[in-house]
């Protein structure tokens, strides 16, 4: 197979470095998803002892274990998490309560 002039070395690279750009992107998000899992389970599998610590708030988790921040206004702990440079949509918000939540279908 022959490259035109036009295409050259270059192209090549180019197409090889977006793919690189890519692959390294698709890296981060499944840390970034592996991350937000296990705040999850960890987030079930603690929910008495949080319970006990924080009823009636709201909390982020970033990790297993790593509550970044906490408050009883969802609004305020958004806003809070947002002005330490921490993007909400990659961390694990819950609500913590004693009494069980119901919700009407």
């Amino acid at each position: 197979m022959r490259f035109s002039t036009s295409v050259g070395v270059g192209y090549v690279a180019k197409v090889y470095l977006c793919g690189l750009i890519m692959y390294v992107g698709l890296c981060m998000v499944s840390v970034e998803y592996l991350k937000f899992s296990r705040a999850h389970r960890w987030f079930e599998r603690e929910h008495g002892k949080l319970a006990e610590l924080y009823d009636g708030e709201w909390i982020a988790v970033e990790d297993e274990g790593v509550i970044v921040e906490s408050d009883k206004d969802f609004n305020l702990l958004l806003k809070r998490l947002r002005e330490r440079g921490l993007d909400p949509g990659k961390l694990f918000v819950g609500y913590v309560s004693k009494e069980p939540l119901v919700a009407i279908l």
